[in-house]
């Protein structure tokens, strides 16, 4: 049972008071104003027997008004109604009501007309049912198609040609899954025509395997790994049940995002620590080519130098040098993170709100938690003075840690440290 068959069960199983109508007498399924029919349903169970009959079951249910279907020869009121139950298989009967086009129509006789949207998602729904468990498009049945659409057809011929969508208003208000089944239908044609997603995969996941740069060992790896964690967790219910894709763009990314939430539950992610980088990390030398800039052999460079760095960015726009947009991006990660994603994000918000910051001239005071980074690189020749805030000021063996305080240089830049959870130490 595919996923796209439960979704149809599901939404079968919401219209559970439609099965069971009042009747008159008779067995022949067509009463007064109602016709009934029967549903198939592989994996579902009915709840509350009634009674186990020898004979022909099918008849015995339309003569009972609170049967609404059949399992294995039991007559059931339905109560579980279509429940999943791997093994069992139910027979559901259907009763829809005749519709008289005369609210639409004045002119038309007192002759009723039979809703059609049950029949035609039973329909549409045995087209779907057959091409889900196929491979090709040899087992689709196109007369299925025909007759829902000439069931349709009819239908809107008995309304008031005077107005055209009466009966498309009367489709689209319908409680029976019938636009739901009909985009599955068409997506699952869609697929199975498409020669590269009909295939077994392989040249799906080879060109994903090239564009991603594994290597055959490495995409088995991944490939064994996603495996064993499909072997231990699922998708979140509400996501494989109630939330469907309709398109390219929404289906890539429901599958992004739903791969995402079970590589946390079986605590593949997160991959790293956000800031400190472990030896047998294998994005470790990407990280030390980001930071060669430091020399770690000399005591100082571990100190940055707000001065000379603010010299530096005069002296370039001096030359009128205009870095790319990656170079400034880079310009704005601290030295000891180059690769950290919100420090990324960070760098990439500050240069799209620049402008509107700077829309009124001049800053006077700037300031930034920690180190200036971004107030040297982004707006040191827009500030008269870069001042930073900071915790555990002055040293985390001085006494006066986290107590609040201040220090003014020469240049007029302020020093601020103290404790932001207090706002008795917050200083500023």
């Amino acid at each position: 049972q595919s996923p796209d068959l439960d979704h149809i069960e599901v939404s079968l199983a919401e219209l559970q008071g439609s099965s069971r109508e009042r009747f008159a007498n008779g067995t022949n399924g067509t009463n007064g104003t109602y016709e009934c029919y029967w549903t198939h349903h592989p994996n579902r169970t009915l709840g509350g027997e009634i009674d186990e009959i020898p004979g022909n079951a099918l008849g015995a249910c339309a003569t009972v008004e609170t049967c609404a279907g059949i399992l294995q020869n039991s007559l059931r009121i339905g109560q579980p109604f279509l429940q999943e139950s791997v093994g069992e298989v139910s027979e559901v009967r259907w009763c829809t009501p005749h519709i008289s086009p005369s609210r639409t129509n004045p002119n038309a006789s007192d002759s009723t007309l039979l809703c059609p949207f049950a029949r035609v998602v039973g329909l549409l729904g045995s087209a779907f049912r057959l091409l889900s468990n196929s491979t090709s498009m040899e087992n689709f049945s196109p007369e299925l198609v025909k007759q829902a659409n000439a069931e349709v057809a009819a239908f809107a011929s008995g309304f008031d040609p005077g107005d055209a969508h009466a009966a498309g208003r009367e489709a689209w208000a319908t409680q029976w899954p019938l636009w739901q089944v009909l985009g599955r239908l068409q997506q699952r044609m869609d697929f199975l025509r498409d020669p590269i997603a009909s295939s077994a995969g392989t040249k799906v996941l080879s060109s994903l395997q090239r564009a991603m740069g594994f290597d055959d060992e490495a995409w088995r790896l991944v490939l064994n790994e996603l495996d064993e964690v499909s072997a231990k967790v699922k998708a979140p219910s509400s996501l494989r049940e109630r939330v469907r894709c309709i398109s390219g763009t929404s289906c890539v990314a429901e599958f992004f995002a739903r791969l995402h939430t079970m590589l946390y539950s079986t605590e593949k992610l997160p991959l790293r620590d956000q800031i400190f980088m472990q030896n047998e990390d294998a994005i470790l030398p990407e990280f030390m080519v980001r930071s060669k800039r430091m020399d770690y052999n000399d005591p100082k460079e571990l100190d940055y130098d707000w001065k000379a760095m603010v010299q530096e960015v005069k002296a370039r726009f001096a030359e009128g040098h205009e870095l790319t947009r990656e170079e400034e991006m880079q310009g704005l990660m601290p030295k000891e993170h180059p690769l950290q994603v919100d420090r990324l994000q960070l760098a990439h918000f500050i240069l799209e709100v620049r402008d509107q910051i700077l829309q009124e001239g001049p800053l006077y005071r700037c300031l930034e938690w920690d180190m200036p980074l971004l107030l040297v690189h982004a707006f040191s020749a827009y500030c008269r003075y870069l001042d930073i805030y900071s915790y555990s000021e002055p040293h985390p063996s001085d006494a006066r840690l986290g107590l609040p305080g201040r220090h003014e240089y020469k240049s007029g830049t302020i020093h601020y440290w103290g404790d932001m959870e207090k706002s008795e130490n917050f200083s500023v």
